[in-house]
């Protein structure tokens, strides 16, 4: 009897997507299905992948990094997505992934400086890539039951554009899928930055209202640390060298007790300064 449990417990771990093993093994091809041109298995493994999100046995996190292997895409993977898309007309991941390559490419032509300092050119490009992104994860919208990633991806771009009540009205939609989510609202905090028309008041007040709605301990300390890492910064541009590296250090604390991949993500200011800072140093990576 116990050597036929084994066996039962073998085949079951080797066959299905959803194994540690096999799951992780999707991670890194799935790309390689696209460029094979593996259509029909892309489309079952992605809805596999869609289902297992749904049912919360994948978090925001985790979905996120899957489709992560799809943002730099050629020439000849976007002729392949294409195709991929008539085969499947009513493919969420299909439009989902060319929707984030378009979103990123359009970030990618603006440039980080300041709008003021942005040519027009490149702002006009952005918003040409954007328009594209937005049809693709709106269309995307009506293809499966909780299109978390869709919403925000489009949270990021109506951000961008300051287009504030849509902006809410997205972070709400994904706050209702997914109420334990941590990814939409550190992109919304974001916003609230002073430089983007916020302020730390507000900032502060979205953290409590966060609180108030159940998000968890490590949640709150991913916003406090979103904060922090800006005050620090706008402390810095000030010359007031002391209470920035107070406000990195509780940045970088809190980034240290979440862990994982939201230090890298989210503080990219208090990554900048903590090797260049000697109070920092213990966090230089």
């Amino acid at each position: 009897m116990k050597v036929i449990m084994i066996m039962i417990m073998i085949m079951f771990l080797s066959s299905g997507l959803f194994t540690t093993t096999s799951f992780a093994q999707s991670r890194t091809n799935l790309l390689d299905m696209l460029k094979a041109k593996e259509f029909e298995k892309l489309e079952s493994t992605t809805k596999q992948i869609q289902s297992k999100f749904e049912k919360g046995a994948l978090t925001d996190i985790e979905l996120r990094n899957i489709y992560r292997q799809f943002y730099d895409l050629n020439n000849e993977t976007l002729n392949n997505l294409q195709e991929w898309k008539r085969k499947f007309p009513s493919s969420y991941a299909a439009y989902l992934i060319r929707g984030t390559y378009f979103k990123r490419k359009g970030f990618d032509a603006r440039g980080n400086k300041y709008i003021a300092e942005t040519p027009l050119q490149n702002l006009e490009k952005m918003r040409e890539y954007h328009d594209i992104a937005k049809t693709e994860l709106t269309t995307s919208l009506k293809l499966t039951r909780k299109p978390f990633l869709s919403v925000f991806h489009l949270l990021d771009i109506s951000q961008s554009e300051g287009d504030e009540k849509t902006s809410l009205e997205l972070l709400e939609s994904a706050n209702k899928m997914l109420p334990s989510n941590t990814l939409a609202r550190n992109r919304y905090m974001d916003s609230l930055e002073p430089r983007w028309g916020g302020s730390y008041e507000q900032m502060k007040d979205f953290i409590a209202k966060s609180k108030a709605e159940g998000v968890s301990a490590v949640g709150i300390m991913q916003l406090e640390a979103i904060m922090y890492d800006d005050m620090g910064f706008t402390a810095m541009e000030r010359d007031e060298k002391r209470a920035a590296t107070e406000h990195f250090l509780k940045a970088l604390e809190r980034a240290q007790r979440v862990g994982g991949e939201f230090r890298k993500d989210f503080l990219k200011h208090s990554n900048y300064y903590s090797c260049r800072e000697p109070a920092l140093k213990k966090y230089c990576q």
